[in-house]
């Protein structure tokens, strides 16, 4: 009797049931091998989920960026390709699948799979991070949205922090420095800038949760030369001026930006998993990864030209003279 392929799942196929469950084909028969090209590509492409639900990347997209690692990194197991390498590293990226599940679907060990990723993640992070780049003046004005036309012709992009979740550290010095107060767990916090148009063009080195968000972002701009606009607030007196109002109110209009587009950064599950501590020194690399894939992406964030009513958080505008 066949399974669900997800470890843990409890599903069972049965006549009755109506549940269908593939696995990935393999077999070294041409006929075979083409089955499993076309049963790949079929889901790499998306045309088997609207949500790219393997990898989120496109055919011509996943082969370009196999072609581009290729001579940047090895084949760990010569039973799976460079092919399977590459989407296994997407597949635990974006899906947040564990070894062992991983390690069920391509018929191979955990600590094949696990070496595969420590190998191919950083290779990967090296080649994709020219991808998160810091436009020109011209190029960001060029493709200004109409939305920060009226009120912030001169932003250059719009920051704020994002933390993730960590394991408990053994040692109690990283487990002080990495403890949030405002997410009450320990974390590693993290500085993103989007462009107006919905590029990451900035991805801060990783923090412990401890540091506030001011300080990450004043030591991170301190050599920018930028100026800093963020909404008021009424901690120290009674009530907004007018003017105050209306500029927090226009900030809240075009700042929603920075959330849809971290909202897409996080669409790699894996990020939204609790990262055990001896992950910890790939995780900048992971982080850098999946910003890159964000790019990639067909769409970059939806215009919001409606107010957005949402609680508006500290996130701030930069503006370079």
């Amino acid at each position: 009797m066949s399974g669900c392929s997800v470890c843990g799942c409890q599903n069972r196929f049965s006549s009755s049931s109506g549940l269908k469950f593939y696995r990935i084909p393999k077999g070294a028969h041409p006929f075979q091998q083409n089955r499993r090209r076309l049963w790949l590509a079929h889901f790499i492409s998306g045309k088997g989920s609207t949500d790219f639900f393997f990898t989120g990347l496109t055919t011509f997209v996943f082969d370009w960026l196999l072609i581009k690692i290729t001579d940047s990194v090895e084949i760990i197991c010569q039973k799976l390709t460079a092919h399977d390498h590459l989407l296994v590293v997407l597949m635990k990226l974006r899906l947040g699948l564990s070894n062992t599940d991983l390690a069920y679907r391509f018929n191979v060990s955990k600590t094949t799979i696990s070496n595969i990723c420590r190998s191919w993640i950083p290779a990967m992070s090296v080649i994709l991070k020219p991808l998160i780049k810091w436009p020109s003046k011209g190029a960001v004005l060029k493709n200004m949205p109409k939305v920060f036309r009226r009120n912030f012709k001169r932003c250059r992009c719009i920051i704020d922090c994002t933390e993730m979740f960590i394991s408990r550290p053994s040692n109690l010095t990283a487990r002080a420095q990495t403890w949030s107060n405002y997410k009450h767990s320990n974390t590693i916090k993290y500085l993103i800038g989007i462009t107006p148009a919905g590029a990451i063009s900035f991805l801060s080195p990783g923090w412990g949760g401890r540091v506030s968000d001011k300080q990450i972002t004043k030591d991170e701009l301190a050599a920018s030369g930028a100026t800093r606009r963020i909404r008021h607030f009424t901690e120290g007196k009674k009530h907004l001026s007018a003017q105050e109002v209306d500029s927090s109110r226009q900030l809240s209009h075009v700042r929603i930006h920075v959330e849809r587009v971290i909202g897409r950064w996080k669409n790699c599950k894996n990020l939204l998993t609790v990262i055990p501590v001896p992950q910890l020194n790939v995780l900048d690399d992971i982080v850098i990864v999946c910003a890159a894939l964000t790019n990639l992406c067909k769409k970059y964030v939806k215009l919001i030209l409606n107010y957005c009513k949402k609680k508006c958080k500290a996130a701030a505008m930069v503006f370079l003279y």
